[in-house]
């Protein structure tokens, strides 16, 4: 009988424990569950902001070819192309176009950066934007630069070569 009664105790003892434990698993799930949801929040509002502030600059550097971009939870970037009328993920568009449009997303973060931060007018340091860039889309890119924030108001850019026609201060 006292056997029976010691095991009855340990079993409420770990029953009470296997209940304790059971608590603490659903109040982390819910947290789990809350900070997922906050993520999910954040991530939206920082992808619509850089995907506006990239908005100015990626027809820019595009020729007007993309104007959108779509970016996931994942930090997918999807550009939209006016030429098919339908969002293409990165490996479909040529590799000069990709590095157009990381550049526009880059001076979005820089931008947002500037703007969440600083709050004010910058300038801004670029170290070989261009590496890779046919001489065509560095001028292009080049002249869409002084055009993509009243935040920078000045620009350095370092550069093995610029193309021969450029004009810049």
């Amino acid at each position: 009988q006292r056997r029976y009664q010691d095991l009855l105790g340990i079993l409420a003892a770990l029953q009470a424990r296997i209940d304790a434990l059971a608590h603490r698993i659903r109040v982390r799930e819910l947290a789990i569950d809350l900070l997922g949801g906050a993520i999910h929040y954040i991530s939206q509002r920082f992808n619509t902001e850089i995907r506006n502030l990239a908005a100015d600059s990626l027809p820019r550097f595009t020729k007007g070819r993309y104007e959108h971009l779509q970016i996931d939870e994942n930090l997918k970037v999807k550009a939209f192309s006016n030429e098919k009328r339908n969002f293409m993920d990165l490996d479909e568009i040529s590799s000069g176009t990709q590095r157009q449009i990381m550049l526009a997303v880059r001076l979005a973060l820089s931008q947002k950066l500037v703007n969440s931060v600083i709050q004010g007018p910058q300038m801004l340091f670029l170290d070989e934007p261009f590496a890779f860039f046919d001489e065509d889309r560095t001028a292009s890119s080049l002249a869409v630069l002084p055009q993509i924030s009243r935040d920078f108001t000045q620009i350095w850019v370092t550069s093995q070569t610029f193309p021969a026609a450029s004009r810049f201060d």
